[in-house]
């Protein structure tokens, strides 16, 4: 078997590759780039050439203002304004469009003989720069529910933006609610396909009691449906070592995902180290 991992989805573009997949499907690699450029004050962009999944007026709307709109698990609300220029996100409420896509996708990769590592979150979204948490849909400004996320952005010099503890909590009942439908409604939509692997979140270092809530709210699922969820623990050494230590989360461990780890030549391990407001590979580089 070979295995694809962090697919990317760029419209309109072909290439020979594997593709990359996070918690959305990103229609350009512009945000790749957005460390290196100013802080735009509006969602202008260049519209997608096929606005798939957007309702009719939503579709209209994005051809019209030629304005980016992301293909994200959450649906469009109809109201008010996020920051792409489409009507904000109701985190309660889901994407049928891209839930199919995905499962398109997954079944494309089995004919192929591939696994899928597929991440609910992607930590780039919630850490070091800004421009990424501007149109993210679980930013204030760009859904309607009560996340208890700070608004405006707390920037940092040089457009850095780390609300990753405020993410990834489950301190604050609403957000916790919306994470636990979020992952129960993903693993309605996608356990079934064989192939799929879940991560709880690319590069996800800390804290470690979020990946333990992941991985009890999968277990919530599994014992509803009777069925077995595959999970991969992809984090740092010390959440690592915590889940593989716990006699019930460690049962639920599939693959141990060391892709940062490494022995140096003096025989010394390096691994990813659990630190708060940080991405796993930051100690790599």
């Amino acid at each position: 078997m070979h295995l694809l991992t962090r697919a990317h989805f760029n419209q309109g573009a072909t290439a020979k590759s594997f593709s990359d997949d996070h918690s959305f499907l990103w229609v350009s690699a512009a945000q790749h780039d957005a460390a290196n450029t100013q802080v735009q004050l509006s969602g202008s962009s260049n519209a997608p050439r096929k606005p798939s999944g957007l309702s009719g007026i939503e579709a209209i709307r994005s051809k019209a203002s030629g304005r980016r709109s992301m293909r994200c698990p959450g649906a469009r609300s109809g109201q008010g304004i996020a920051w792409d220029g489409l009507s904000r996100f109701d985190l309660s409420r889901y994407n049928p469009w891209y839930f199919e896509r995905h499962k398109q996708f997954a079944r494309r990769a089995a004919e192929k003989g591939f696994l899928i590592l597929y991440n609910l979150y992607n930590t780039h979204d919630v850490l070091e720069i800004g421009p990424h948490w501007i149109d993210f849909p679980w930013r204030p400004a760009n859904n309607i529910n009560d996340t208890g996320l700070p608004e405006p952005p707390p920037f940092k010099p040089h457009n850095r933006n780390d609300v990753g503890n405020e993410f990834y909590s489950t301190t604050y009942a609403p957000l916790r609610e919306l994470h636990r439908a979020y992952m129960l409604h993903t693993f309605d939509e996608l356990a079934d396909q064989p192939n799929i692997i879940f991560e709880m979140a690319y590069q996800y270092a800390d804290p470690l009691e979020f990946e333990q809530f992941f991985q009890d709210v999968a277990r919530e699922w599994e014992a509803k449906h009777g069925k077995h969820i595959r999970i991969a623990l992809t984090t740092s050494k010390q959440t690592t070592d915590a889940i593989l230590a716990d006699p019930l989360r460690s049962k639920q461990i599939a693959i141990v995902d060391m892709r940062y780890w490494e022995y140096r030549p003096d025989g010394s391990l390096f691994a990813p180290r659990r630190r708060k407001s940080r991405l796993s590979r930051a100690d790599h580089q």
